[in-house]
Order: structure tokens, then C-alpha cells, then sequence
């Protein structure tokens, strides 16, 4: 009796031990292909959004002028985002001054003329609104430069004109003209009255 369970174990354990291996194989199968599946789709989104990215970027690069939206709160924030850039480059705000000027206001009306590059600087500018502000800042060199530096590296576009460094009682004094720019009025949504 013992050579006939030796027998079936001899015979059991083998097909068990392939049972097993036969699931265990087609689980990882199965597995490896939804991943693979998936790593596929995930990459085809990717390259599509890439390609989208590339194009949304193709777009605003022919028609963009980094400029803000036109907003009745953009000058306070402005304002209070300047003076949080200089308490954080320890610079003081001794003076500012804020003035307008509408850009592309003395190119003619219509169409532009069949020679005029579509992606000259009037065309791209026109209706944008420059706003000036004369600052008056008070630091050491070093905060100053950090100033600077924060302006240079923000998203928005500014310029800056009249740089004037002098030697202060307790610092520099830098005096500037910073120039930030608004996007052009939205065309009215009204029906013109005939």
C-alpha cells in the first residue's frame, strides 16, 4: 500500500506543482499585458499633449505680448505685489508714481498693408497699455541687485527706463522708471445702435 502513495504522490505532486505554475503564469501574463497596455495609452496621451503644448506654444508665441489681463484691482495688486518684492530683498519704497499710455493708438485703422510683417511689434502691441511708474528705492547694493533681479526673473513683462544708482545717507538710492504692460480693451459685446 505504501508504493501505490508513493506512486500517486509521484504522479500528483508534478501535475499540482505544473497546475500552480500554468495559473500563476497566465496571472503574470495577464499582468504584464494590461501594464503594457497602459504604458502604451499613456504614452500616446503623452505624446499627444506634447504635441498640443507644442502647438497651443506655436500659437502664443505669433500672437502673445507677455502682458496682465485688464482688471480694475490689477494696480493694487500690482502695488502690493511690488512691495512685497522689496520687504523680501529688504529694499525700502520711498517714492512711486503711476502713469498711462496707450500704445499702437497712432497706427492707422483697417487692414494692415499687404508688405506689413503680421508679426511686427505694432501689430502685436496695438491697443496694449504701458503703465510707467517712477520708484524711488532706498537698500544697501546687494538688496537692490536682488530687486533687480526678482523684476528680471517674474513672468510678466517689465522694462525698466531712467536707472539712476546714487549714494544714499544710509544705502543706495535707486531711481527708476519700471514699466508694466496691460492687455488691450476686449472688443464691446454690444450690438452697435444703427
Amino acid at each position: 500500500m505504501r508504493t501505490t502513495r508513493v506512486r500517486i504522490a509521484a504522479w500528483a505532486v508534478p501535475i499540482v506543482s505544473f497546475a500552480l505554475a500554468t495559473v500563476l503564469i497566465v496571472d503574470r501574463h495577464r499582468a504584464f499585458t494590461d501594464a503594457l497596455r497602459r504604458n502604451r495609452r499613456l504614452e500616446s496621451d503623452w505624446s499627444r499633449a506634447y504635441t498640443t503644448e507644442d502647438a497651443i506654444d506655436e500659437l502664443k508665441r505669433a500672437t502673445r505680448f507677455a502682458c496682465a489681463e485688464r482688471s480694475p484691482k490689477e494696480e493694487a495688486a500690482f502695488f502690493a505685489g511690488l512691495r512685497r518684492h522689496a520687504a523680501l530683498a529688504d529694499v525700502t519704497i520711498v517714492r512711486l508714481r503711476s502713469q498711462a499710455e496707450t500704445l499702437g493708438d497712432n497706427a492707422p485703422s483697417g487692414p494692415p498693408p499687404a508688405n506689413a510683417d503680421k508679426d511686427s511689434t505694432e501689430t502685436v502691441t496695438k491697443g496694449v497699455t504701458r503703465i510707467g511708474c517712477q520708484l524711488v528705492l532706498d537698500g544697501s547694493y546687494p538688496a537692490l541687485r536682488r530687486f533687480v533681479r526678482g523684476l528680471w526673473e517674474s513672468d510678466r513683462l517689465y522694462t525698466m527706463s531712467d536707472v539712476a544708482w546714487n549714494r544714499a545717507p544710509n544705502g543706495t538710492e535707486l531711481t527708476l522708471t519700471l514699466n508694466r504692460y496691460l492687455a488691450p480693451q476686449p472688443p464691446s459685446k454690444e450690438a452697435p445702435n444703427l
